[in-house]
């Protein structure tokens, strides 16, 4: 998928595409917002469902619309809800739209385009009654709402977290005694390959969420994390592809460069309001080697399992000397062909040597054959065998 990063002037144009009041979903009859001092402003009465995007340009030819201007979320659909600040993006290529579910309320839409965010104002947050007014007799419906296991309207889920809780009453309160609803803060979750984050890109695992410092950037460690090459990873926000990632794109991931396979201590930090070429940093400290596993797979005539390469009788031993051995024996026929390879970790993604080795049985009798794995040694000589005929 290719992302279209079309930079556009300050003071150009943001328009608004969508269902009314948005131009019906006409490419060419978006609403033009009002720009003033960086920010573009647009006030509509929103009912029911709305569903929209922004864009930098107006075109009758959605194809040129869509490639071109179009701003929104780029892995699909996604639902938005008043008070609540997001990060959009250039969304070339991609037919996701935003969606609120209108109250029949005045809203107003603002568009910052220096960090591409905008955010929607208004509606009945926290009019837990449906009187049109905020005040202490919500709080006391919100509560009774939660005592008597009633039913709760949307504006009741003050916190906007998708759910009403007694998290609710205190964000109510809140808004009461200080007259502003809390800022949202977004979640930074960083999702990548199970064998490095414990999940397989997931971004609602917990155990990934990066913890913000004091000076506003986060933070992700690992530890004790077994590298034997480059990975990558996204920061996802809210635990959700749609609302947020970085860096953009399907396949446009952040890649850490392994310089050696080790053990390592992982330390991720982004900063969401740095320049983008600065906003992930990763940090590999190396604090240990790993200690591999290896076994030899080959002919069951000598090696009992059929190139099993998790069969515990061919697990190859560690000497003091850091080579490895694994001694068989048998009673063979001249002319017998005896076959095998050594493999890493019960894997044959890394296994030695690139063709079997092999060995012909030079005459009828009983032979002990010593496998000795260096690994250590270039690949070509990693592997070789010390035959000793017993009678």
């Amino acid at each position: 998928m290719m992302i279209s990063l079309i930079a556009f002037n300050a003071n150009a144009a943001i328009y608004i595409v969508g269902q009314d009041p948005f131009g019906d979903w006409q490419p060419d009859a978006g609403v033009e917002m009002t720009y003033e001092n960086g920010i573009y402003t647009y006030k509509a009465t929103l009912s029911g469902n709305v569903w929209f995007v922004f864009g930098t340009q107006l075109d009758a030819d959605w194809d040129v619309f869509n490639a071109n201007y179009r701003i929104g979320p780029i892995n699909g659909d996604m639902t938005v809800v008043a008070g609540v600040e997001y990060n959009t993006q250039m969304a070339a290529g991609n037919n996701g739209a935003y969606c609120l579910k209108g109250t029949g309320d005045e809203y107003t839409i603002t568009f910052d385009e220096t960090n591409m965010k905008f955010k929607i104002e208004g509606g009945t947050r926290g009019d837990v009654d449906g009187d049109s007014n905020v005040n202490i007799s919500d709080a006391t419906a919100l509560i009774n709402i939660l005592l008597e296991n009633q039913a709760a309207p949307t504006a009741a889920d003050c916190d906007h977290d998708g759910k009403v809780n007694i998290s609710d009453v205190t964000c109510l309160i809140n808004f009461l005694l200080s007259g502003t609803w809390p800022a949202h803060e977004m979640v930074y979750t960083v999702a990548g390959a199970e064998s490095v984050f414990g999940s397989n890109w997931d971004p609602t695992d917990n155990n990934n969420n990066m913890v913000k410092g004091d000076d506003g950037i986060y933070h992700l460690t690992k530890t004790g994390v077994a590298l034997t090459e480059n990975f990558e990873f996204k920061v996802v926000g809210d635990h959700n592809w749609s609302i947020y990632e970085w860096p953009i794109g399907e396949g446009n991931n952040y890649v850490a460069t392994v310089a050696e396979e080790g053990i390592y201590t992982i330390d991720i930090t982004f900063d969401p309001e740095a320049e983008e070429a600065n906003r992930i940093t990763c940090t590999l400290t190396k604090t240990g080697d790993i200690e591999h596993v290896y076994t030899v797979v080959g002919t069951p005539n000598l090696f009992e399992a059929d190139w099993d390469p998790y069969y515990p009788g061919n697990e190859m031993v560690k000497g003091t000397d850091g080579i490895y051995r694994l001694n068989k024996a048998g009673w063979f026929q001249e002319g017998t062909d005896i076959r095998f390879k050594v493999v890493q970790d019960h894997s044959y993604t890394h296994s030695w040597p690139a063709e079997d080795f092999s060995i012909g049985v030079y005459k009828t009798g009983a032979f002990n054959y010593e496998i000795v794995f260096n690994p250590y040694n270039n690949d070509e000589d990693k592997v070789h065998v010390v035959i000793t005929e017993v009678f």
